[in-house]
């Protein structure tokens, strides 16, 4: 058996950007044991993920140890840090990576480098396995959801039978967070509200909120600026109920956000407002998914390329600040994913 640990962030658009990699692992090393080892639990932290044996959350002192009780056959962990001076934990990573026992350590290449911030995090991730031997096919870099939303989907077709406001009408899911402190990625709350009042206008949809503990405040204040009814399940859904919600829904729009790589894996259409996040974190493109990317470029230093930093250096946040309502509706029309009541 093929023990092999994987040192990542366990948010939820890491999982979801590192499926591709998980599933083949285990396509090549079917028998094999693999270990997902990250500083913080994440939300996904309780949701059981097909293909990982095990998250350990080596953030908490009592289960470092773990790290070093055996010899690995391949570690796969980040490589080239991301400005290490200004973060105290990639000093710690360092440290851990080049102390645990393992036959192949292999990593990946820092989206910092100019020639990779133009690809997509999921083909960057799995592009590891090439340093092994591994061939690599294109289908092979397709992300999906490496969690199970079964009961959740029963469950959730009732919720929605019971809370639309028009029958037969578009669902319509909006994250309109990011993660926690990255707030150079937040739209402002009046332009939300105008984007909703338009599609309850133009297509009766059925508007609904999604999020966590950290979006409850952003969304209620959108929420106070409407004339229209929505539905408001921010902090009241787990992972996979709010991944059955996705499913269901005939649009998406949020920020560069974990919620918005569960709509991607689901190739449910979406529109998402990229701010300063690098065109690498963008969600996965292909022919077969409507994906509509809102963006302004500002040509100042820190902002071309994009920072992807979660404070604007400026800040103004003019990245965000310079999407016009007009953008995202425009973005949302010629997906042409909604019908005009």
């Amino acid at each position: 058996m093929k023990k092999i640990a994987i040192i990542s962030p366990a948010a939820i658009g890491d999982i979801i950007s590192i499926s591709p990699l998980l599933r083949k692992l285990k396509r090549v090393y079917p028998n094999s044991r693999v270990n997902l080892y990250s500083y913080d639990g994440g939300f996904i932290e309780n949701t059981k993920i097909d293909l990982l044996d095990e998250i350990i959350t080596y953030g908490r002192i009592t289960k470092i140890p773990l790290l070093f009780k055996q010899k690995l056959d391949i570690l796969i962990g980040w490589g080239g840090l991301t400005r290490p001076l200004g973060y105290p934990k990639n000093f710690f990573y360092s440290l851990l990576i080049t102390s645990l026992r393992a036959e192949k350590k292999i990593f990946y290449k820092s989206t910092e480098f100019p020639a990779l911030r133009h690809i997509n995090v999921c083909r960057l991730k799995l592009d590891i396995l090439k340093k092994i031997d591994i061939n690599i096919n294109e289908s092979d870099y397709e992300p999906f959801i490496p969690f199970s939303f079964v009961e959740e989907s029963y469950n959730i077709k009732i919720f929605l039978k019971n809370s639309v406001f028009h029958e037969n009408t578009p669902k319509v899911v909006f994250h309109i967070g990011a993660n926690k402190g990255v707030y150079s990625r937040m739209w402002s709350e009046k332009k939300w509200a105008e984007v909703v009042k338009f599609l309850v206008k133009q297509y009766k949809a059925n508007v609904f909120f999604i999020g966590s503990y950290v979006d409850v405040d952003k969304t209620e204040k959108v929420i106070k600026l409407l004339d229209v009814p929505v539905i408001n399940v921010v902090n009241k859904f787990t992972i996979p109920q709010t991944t059955a919600l996705i499913n269901e829904a005939d649009l998406f729009i949020s920020t560069n956000s974990g919620p918005m790589w569960i709509a991607n894996a689901l190739r449910v259409p979406q529109v998402v407002l990229c701010g300063p996040s690098k065109e690498c974190w963008y969600p996965y493109i292909d022919g077969n998914r409507k994906i509509g990317i809102v963006r302004k470029k500002i040509d100042r230093k820190f902002c071309n390329p994009p920072c992807d930093d979660k404070q604007c250096r400026y800040g103004d946040n003019l990245c965000m600040k310079k999407i016009r309502v007009t953008d995202v509706i425009e973005a949302i029309k010629q997906l042409s994913a909604l019908k005009s009541n």
